[in-house]
């Protein structure tokens, strides 16, 4: 049986070392460079390989990665696709352009997510965030440019339960900081925020990705399917079993849209 191939791209000499010791054999690891990227994947097609690719875009432009996909053509949109960019420099209006040329791809956060897990979600064929595509434009939009930046960190960041305070840790920014600009154009409190986005990747778990409540509760970082129904029932007035039952995602999305528009997140939940 063919090892799978993964393709690391302008990744650090110390985490392809890492993916290497660590791939337990699963997987057969090359390295290159964006501009060498395209070459690759014609090699790997052209050997019968599907490739998982790790492209860390911490010293990318936005021109060099349209550039490389340009190159890439196809190749590029036809292969599991994990991006890496750094810890503290989220912008929402370049994540949107990023997904816009690579809308397979799944973002990473370095030094928050372990690209590890990512890689071996992706050899197993278990897509886990490509809910930050269907997420980011809407809520982005809902909400003033002023902390823009600020949502998409939280979408990011927010596919499992965390604190403000690491929130805040992501956007680079000290929490008083972080909370005065949200309050300062009427956006949620980050709370709550954190509370609505976590609601989302749960139902996007649930409904998307066909998971059980088990599964989808221990990727969302609560101790058990109850707990975390009953935060979901918190944050937005229903619980997932009603969610699902009255359009599911897309349904709690628009909701969460609504809302953040109209500048309700802060009030008592309702029943959607």
């Amino acid at each position: 049986m063919k090892i799978p191939e993964l393709i690391v791209c302008d990744v650090s000499r110390e985490l392809f070392a890492r993916l290497r010791q660590s791939g337990g054999g699963r997987f057969a690891a090359c390295a290159t460079t964006a501009r060498d990227l395209p070459e690759q994947l014609r090699l790997s097609e052209s050997a019968g390989s599907r490739p998982v690719v790790l492209w860390d875009l911490s010293s990318c432009t936005t021109e060099q990665v349209v550039v490389a996909v340009e190159r890439g053509g196809d190749a590029l949109l036809r292969v599991a696709l994990l991006v890496v960019l750094p810890l503290g420099s989220v912008k929402a209006r370049q994540i949107i352009k990023l997904l816009h040329y690579l809308p397979q791809a799944e973002v990473l956060l370095d030094g928050y997510d372990d690209p590890l897990r990512g890689v071996i979600r992706a050899m197993d064929a278990l897509p886990e965030r490509q809910a930050t595509q269907c997420m980011i434009g809407p809520l982005v939009a809902s909400v003033s440019t002023t902390v823009s930046d600020i949502v998409a960190a939280a979408i990011l960041g927010g596919h499992r339960r965390i604190t403000v305070s690491v929130l805040a840790q992501i956007c680079a920014l000290p929490i008083r900081t972080l909370e005065w600009r949200l309050r300062a154009c009427g956006a949620p409190e980050a709370r709550r925020m954190l509370g609505w986005v976590l609601s989302l990747h749960v139902l996007w778990r649930l409904d998307m990705l066909r998971r059980t409540p088990k599964q989808v509760a221990a990727a969302s970082g609560f101790r058990s399917a109850e707990a975390m129904s009953a935060f979901v029932g918190r944050q937005t007035g229903c619980r997932p079993r009603a969610v699902m039952a009255s359009g599911g995602f897309e349904r709690l999305l628009d909701a969460c849209v609504q809302r953040w528009q109209h500048g309700d997140l802060t009030q008592r939940a309702r029943a959607l």
